[in-house]
């Protein structure tokens, strides 16, 4: 798995020492756009591009003011929120895949359709950044295994 961006990891850093020093419950999000080859095969790679900004503009758009938002390369994005349980993480990524499939995906091209699969590990006292992002990373494996287009805990 990529990492995100600096600033992202450093969110991730710094909300993981908090968690250790007893703070507030956050939650990490690896999210992957399923069968992204596919878009980029069937419809070029300025429309996977395309996709990929839309993403991120929709996901962006619909998270907390404090929540960050980074990409992983690909198709991979990393979403820590904040003051957040991994239930409540579950229920918000749910609304943002049910968002992300319903967009009207036509007006980039005829016939697209885009779907998401997300693992979501909470932040828990004694983890390492690698240790969170390795739990999300075996839930959103599960989730993919198991059909795609959904969210699982980790």
């Amino acid at each position: 798995m990529a990492h995100a961006g600096t600033a992202t990891m450093a969110a991730l850093d710094e909300q993981t020492a908090r968690t250790n020093r007893g703070k507030a419950p956050c939650s990490v999000a690896l999210i992957d756009l399923d069968h992204f080859k596919r878009v980029n095969d069937e419809f070029g790679h300025p429309t996977g591009d395309e996709t990929l900004r839309t993403v991120a503009i929709t996901l962006f758009a619909n998270i907390g003011s404090i929540d960050k938002l980074g990409r992983c390369g690909g198709e991979e994005f990393l979403l820590i929120l904040w003051e957040t349980t991994p239930d409540a993480a579950k229920k918000a990524l749910d609304r943002l895949r049910a968002i992300v499939s319903e967009l009207d995906w036509t007006a980039i091209s005829s016939g697209m359709t885009v779907t998401m699969s997300v693992g979501v590990s909470g932040i828990r006292e004694g983890d390492s950044p690698d240790l969170v992002l390795a739990r999300a990373d075996a839930a959103l494996y599960r989730a993919k295994a198991a059909s795609r287009n959904r969210v699982l805990v980790g």
